[in-house]
């Protein structure tokens, strides 16, 4: 299993590249670990789980996926708004549903491995969205703020 884990590293202009291709990279891992684990074998030991415990299983695996492909999502943006000549702005991570942590343990050692590690690399985004959200506010209220003093002195 891979055990890849980016740090949050960020210059005071928001992400590096570097940073970026990284995280993309680890998501990228851990979708190819979610097929491994979920895909048409399904689960392993699946069959030991009673019946609401492994439909509770599938439902965790489809949260799973779709928090990795808004991270991958949120990730090409970001690159895409770096090579951007224009200066393009990118967009917000999206909401993903809830894990139930307790949930999260009953499930047998690999999928919960699996699962809690879209959870970690999915927070791990979402505080690096919200800092640059709050960067990319910050200089603009900056500006602003400096505009309106000039506006003032004159």
């Amino acid at each position: 299993m891979w055990h890849v884990r980016v740090m949050i590293e960020t210059t005071g202009a928001g992400l590096t590249r570097k940073l970026v291709d990284a995280l993309y990279t680890e998501a990228l891992l851990l979708s190819d670990e979610m097929r491994d684990c979920f895909g048409a074998g399904g689960a392993p030991d699946a069959a030991t789980l009673s019946p609401l415990l492994r439909v509770s299983l599938a439902c965790e695996s489809l949260k799973a996926t779709s928090r990795l492909m808004m991270v991958i999502a949120w990730l090409l943006d970001q690159r895409g708004a770096m090579d951007s000549e224009i200066g393009v702005r990118a967009g917000r991570l999206g909401e993903a549903a809830e894990t139930d942590a307790s949930l999260l343990q009953r499930f047998p050692g690999k999928p919960r491995v699996v699962l809690a590690s879209t959870l970690d690399l999915y927070e791990r985004v979402m505080r690096l969205d919200r800092r640059v959200t709050r960067e990319a506010e910050g200089g603009e209220a900056g500006a602003r703020a400096l505009l309106d003093r000039l506006e003032r002195a004159f």
